[in-house]
């Protein structure tokens, strides 16, 4: 990127208050060279259309926290945040939908739809400052995960904006099945590769009566284990073992009162040696932000994706982790591990623990690390799909401008 117009080009549109120029920002050791704030989807399209022009490549972002997930980028010219871009543009509460623009922060969204006893279940590492089209770029879920779903089972459609300055849609307005392919399953989680999302249409939940938390201790993991299992049978909302950093169980059950009071007796019933507590609410949701927010407890953070059955196998495997804080979603089988380690230590304790988890039929992302790291381990590691993503990414963006370098195989 040379062009000496670029800059007045993108200040004509979003105003010179809006762009900060050599900002003190690096992404994955290299500095971007504007960061630029639309006021709107119609600003945002043009400030793509213009980077475009000038072969510029562009990071999309909203709040800028989640920047280094993924692999490193090659290229870093202009950071296209989407935060002022935050309006509720449709809420129909009698239909549980809304269309939101693509900057909306979750926790604002879900204070509004609550008044209507609704809302969206997701929470998300760095749930209380993550926009709306963060989560959505990211398929970022949180713990919530096992009893509600995640990102992509919540988007109706999208809005989206393309690197030539070109818009599109995908999906629609109402809950219905989705006749052939499912387009907003390829940008949810594509992180920003494909297009940047501005507009999403969201279904929403009825809010549950009651919302509990029980926590169980034992110093026999087995134990745990086995209580798990059978409270798995209840459907709880969220089931995980945690090392954060004693070993304990967490259920979290959430529906009727009764219904409530019913599966925390079954719990309870199962018990024998082991002890059990239920959090009160602000102690719940402070545990379960500590849970969803793991992958901050130390300088590398990964994510094993296994089969349910090797989810409490997976868990001992990462409580080898040197330093670490583990967590295993034993109602989806992911299990995430923080630990502390220089970067030589980090890589060799990585592949070997990617190689363990591939032996489960399972995958492992790097979610936190230095760029070093990433580069080396590859956030991924091998994917089947590689050639497939690979020919969608010169489809959609044939320059390679969109977060160039962060996705799968490099693309």
């Amino acid at each position: 990127m040379a062009n000496s117009s670029l800059e007045p080009s993108l200040e004509s549109v979003v105003g010179s208050e809006h762009i900060t120029r050599h900002p003190d920002l690096v992404i994955d050791s290299l500095k971007p060279r504007l960061i630029v704030r639309p006021a709107s989807v119609e600003e945002a399209v043009e400030c793509l259309k213009i980077c475009g022009k000038h072969q510029a490549a562009v990071i999309p972002a909203g709040r800028m926290n989640w920047l280094e997930c993924g692999n490193p980028i090659s290229r870093a010219d202009v950071v296209l945040s989407l935060e002022r871009i935050s309006r509720v543009i449709e809420y129909s509460a009698p239909d549980l939908t809304a269309t939101v623009e693509a900057g909306a922060l979750l926790t604002d969204f879900n204070d509004l739809v609550r008044k209507e006893r609704q809302w969206l279940p997701l929470d998300p590492p760095g749930a209380s400052e993550a926009t709306i089209g963060a989560v959505a770029a990211c398929a970022s879920s949180g713990p919530l995960r096992a009893g509600f779903g995640t990102p992509r089972d919540y988007t109706l459609g999208l809005r989206l904006a393309h690197i030539d300055g070109s818009e599109s849609r995908s999906g629609g307005k109402v809950v219905k099945n989705v006749a052939g392919y499912d387009m907003n399953k390829l940008y949810v989680g594509s992180l920003g590769t494909l297009a940047v999302i501005t507009e999403i249409t969201l279904k929403l939940r009825p809010l549950p009566d009651r919302i509990s938390t029980l926590i169980i201790t034992d110093q026999y993991h087995q134990r745990l284990i086995s209580i798990a299992r059978a409270a798995s049978e209840l459907q709880p909302a969220s089931i995980f073992l945690c090392s954060m950093p004693d070993v304990s169980l967490a259920i979290r059950f959430a529906g009727s009162e009764p219904a409530v009071d019913y599966q925390i007796d079954c719990v309870m019933k199962t018990l024998s040696h082991s002890q059990a507590m239920i959090l009160g609410d602000m102690e719940a949701e402070n545990f379960w932000t500590r849970v969803a927010d793991i992958d901050s407890a130390a300088n590398v953070a990964v994510k094993a994706s296994v089969p349910i059955a090797f989810a409490a196998q997976g868990f001992e495997k990462m409580l080898a982790l040197p330093r670490s804080s583990i967590t295993a979603d034993l109602g989806t089988g992911i299990i995430r591990g923080a630990f502390n380690a220089e970067d030589e230590s980090a890589v060799a304790v990585i592949e070997k623990l990617r190689a363990e988890v591939v032996r489960m039929s399972g995958t492992l992302f790097i979610e936190r690390a230095s760029t070093t790291v990433r580069r080396r381990a590859d956030a991924w590691g091998e994917v089947e799909t590689a050639g497939l993503m690979k020919s969608i990414k010169e489809k959609f963006d044939p320059g390679s401008l969109l977060n160039p370098g962060k996705f799968v195989a490099g693309i």
